[in-house]
């Protein structure tokens, strides 16, 4: 093909038809000109395609990373509110000197306990790896960002204040003051009639709601927003 193109400049200029060369010349420059600029085009809807694969691949495991995420709060809220209720029992009898039972034996083994969250973040990561800002969806762009970079943090953030309680306030009070206990099970006191009459017993079981009921909050918005993000991902990549 270059060689044809080639033998008819020679025969062009050879002839002495200079007006007739230069104007198939700027043809031929035109046809080269449009030749790269549809090789281009056809290049960027190949890059076009192949980022859209990977926006869709990478979204559709941000939402199996949701799916178990809910799973997972919807266990955690369940749990921490059975401790929530447990904890109020427990408030009652000692604000009220009532005798301790079985039933408030069982409940004491709530009291502020650790729980533990495990959240997956892997597919928001490999969104990030991709390019965030390239995800043309700015609505679901900005969720993401809110779910994985507050709410998920947030959860963290209560559960590490859960923690830190558990750890520094009430296991040392439980090695002091309780001759048997088992984590979720069973807190039966060295004496009862000293729990019952323990003003910091009752004042940390009422300052420590506080923090309880601030996990509540961040598990529940986080559910939420995991949710909602579940459907709003399935919207994009098959609407």
């Amino acid at each position: 093909m270059v060689q044809f193109f080639r033998n008819i400049r020679r025969r062009l200029i050879e002839s002495g038809r200079v007006r007739r060369y230069l104007a198939y010349a700027s043809g031929e420059i035109l046809l080269v000109v449009i030749g790269i600029l549809i090789a281009m085009q056809i290049n960027n809807w190949n890059e076009d395609r192949k980022l859209s694969l990977a926006l869709d691949s990478s979204l559709w495991e941000v939402r199996e990373d949701l799916i178990q995420d809910t799973m997972e709060l919807n266990r955690m809220i369940i749990i921490r509110k059975i401790d929530f209720e447990a904890q109020k029992k427990v408030i009652a009898v000692l604000e009220g000197s009532q005798p301790l039972t079985n039933t408030l034996y069982a409940d004491l083994a709530r009291v502020m306990l650790r729980r533990n969250v495990t959240l997956i973040r892997n597919g928001f990561d490999l969104i990030n790896e991709i390019g965030l800002s390239k995800l043309s969806n700015i609505s679901l762009r900005n969720a993401l960002v809110v779910y994985y970079n507050k709410n998920q943090v947030d959860v963290a953030n209560e559960v590490s204040d859960d923690n830190y309680e558990f750890e520094n306030v009430w296991l040392p009070y439980v090695r002091e003051h309780f001759r048997e206990w088992d984590f979720d099970e069973i807190a039966i006191p060295v004496e009862d009639s000293f729990i019952l009459m323990d003003t910091y017993l009752l004042t940390t079981l009422k300052t420590n709601m506080n923090n309880l009921n601030g996990t509540l909050n961040a598990l529940e918005t986080a559910y939420s927003s995991a949710s909602r993000l579940i459907q709003s991902i399935e919207a994009e990549i098959h609407p």
